[in-house]
């Protein structure tokens, strides 16, 4: 299926089709204080990703809970654990859109965020072996 087809179209994420994929607002996207992510299915998926709107999501499946959010590496957002959800949406949040997905496996949300901490560590300490390495070197 592929990206949306209209520039112009906004749909809500509910409304992908099986294999679709779109942007959607990281504010779409929630963690609860044991790291649960839960996905606002009202939330406007785009065809491109804008400045605001980055998050890459894809429908997996035809389970309301079915969609794969593909968190880059190095995005710069940071989610707020907590017990209420999709605050910023206003008071016209419809509860009965807001799914946990799941996190088992090596493609889920949970797992992409293990990965990326530890990339992000093996880099600093890659980093940090070079400095030491390169100090040294300088001392033979």
């Amino acid at each position: 299926m592929g990206l949306i087809g209209n520039p112009k179209f906004v749909k809500k994420i509910e409304e992908l089709a099986v294999g679709e994929q779109g942007y959607i607002h990281p504010g779409a996207l929630a963690f609860d204080e044991s790291s649960n992510p839960f996905l606002y299915l009202n939330a406007p998926v785009v065809p491109f990703k804008t400045q605001k709107i980055f998050l890459p999501v894809k429908r997996t499946g035809q389970g309301e809970n079915d969609y794969d959010i593909m968190i880059p590496l190095g995005m710069q957002h940071c989610w707020k654990p907590s017990n209420t959800y999709f605050e910023q949406w206003g008071e016209d949040v419809d509860t009965s859109k807001i799914v946990q997905l799941s996190y088992d496996g090596e493609n889920s949300v949970d797992a992409k965020l293990r990965k990326m901490r530890a990339e992000r560590k093996a880099k600093r300490e890659t980093a940090q072996g070079i400095k030491e390495l390169e100090t040294w070197l300088g001392t033979q």
